[in-house]
């Protein structure tokens, strides 16, 4: 299956994978949405609206997936059992946009380069 993407962006970049539910999350810039597959059966599950998403990373101490939203000015957090958003945290200054995110496991801590 072939799934809409930025054309130079890697995939690491606009995929993650979740393991608990065995779902694979993805970023599409057209249409501005997040998209959840179910690993096994590689069908669509649920498209989330958002702006503009990249940068997307998995939390697995919290189990959900964060990734930035319209050109940096916001992180966005999806619960991945209800795969709805459950946090939007403004970036006031913004975030460097089409640059990932990071994710630290220790503290369970989402990193965005700053502008």
């Amino acid at each position: 299956r072939t799934l809409p993407y930025h054309y130079d962006m890697r995939a690491d970049e606009v995929l993650t994978y979740c393991p608990v539910g065995n779902k694979v999350y993805f970023t599409s810039e057209e249409p501005p949405a997040l998209g959840v597959l179910d690993g096994q059966t590689d069908s669509l599950l649920r498209v989330i609206d958002v702006e503009l998403p990249f940068g997307i990373v998995y939390s697995s101490r919290s189990n959900k997936v964060y990734f930035l939203e319209d050109q940096g000015s916001a992180v966005v957090a999806v619960d991945c059992v209800t795969d709805t958003v459950v946090a939007r945290i403004n970036t006031p200054g913004g975030c460097l946009n089409w640059r990932p995110l990071c994710y630290n496991p220790d503290d369970d801590r989402v990193y965005a380069p700053e502008t």
